[in-house]
């Protein structure tokens, strides 16, 4: 063999066949190299994805979660509230049958009881508990509608009476006001 083919066996081209044969094999490696990387770098790309579509499903979670629990605390703060407007209503109802009687003028004790109801009113009010006061117009979303009267004073539609008061939370209707209206 002269320098001439050691030069092309050397830098892999010219010569006899079988120094051809395995530079096609490393040829077909090389292409088969390539194919694998090529199959690697598909596989690493769909994993990226994968990873990135499982982190936003699970920030996506989080803020689910987040959001269903504060639901959830306001549903049980409702429900605390809703059975202390119970209580809060029937204690209206005691002082204001005690401040009718002619010798409610001088006791102490109902001062007593007006300061507590005071106190109940602050809790309220805390947790952002406020009455309804819309009462011009009967509106589903604040009024339950007890009786349909007739009413020379007000027009059909119109909240004739309150016959229990509506509450709000935070700007939802926890409890609301029971009215009657005219026809």
């Amino acid at each position: 063999m002269n320098d001439n083919d050691k030069f092309k066996k050397f830098f892999g081209f010219g010569g006899d066949s079988d120094e051809n044969a395995s530079s096609e094999g490393t040829v077909d490696a090389f292409v088969s190299e390539k194919d694998d990387l090529a199959k690697s770098q598909a596989v690493a790309a769909e994993w990226a994805d994968k990873y990135l579509s499982l982190t936003a499903d699970f920030q996506n979670y989080k803020k689910r979660i987040t959001h269903e629990r504060a639901d959830w605390a306001h549903d049980a703060q409702k429900l605390v509230f809703i059975e202390l407007l119970v209580v809060i209503d029937n204690f209206e109802r005691a002082l204001e049958q005690e401040k009718k009687r002619e010798n409610a003028e001088g006791v102490a004790w109902l001062t007593g009881f007006e300061m507590i109801y005071q106190s109940l009113e602050k809790v309220l009010t805390k947790f952002g508990v406020q009455e309804i006061t819309d009462f011009s117009v009967f509106n589903p979303k604040y009024h339950e509608a007890l009786v349909q009267v007739e009413s020379d004073k007000h027009q059909s539609g119109e909240i004739v009476q309150i016959l229990q008061k509506g509450y709000m939370m935070q700007d939802k209707v926890i409890r609301p006001a029971t009215v009657s209206v005219a026809k």
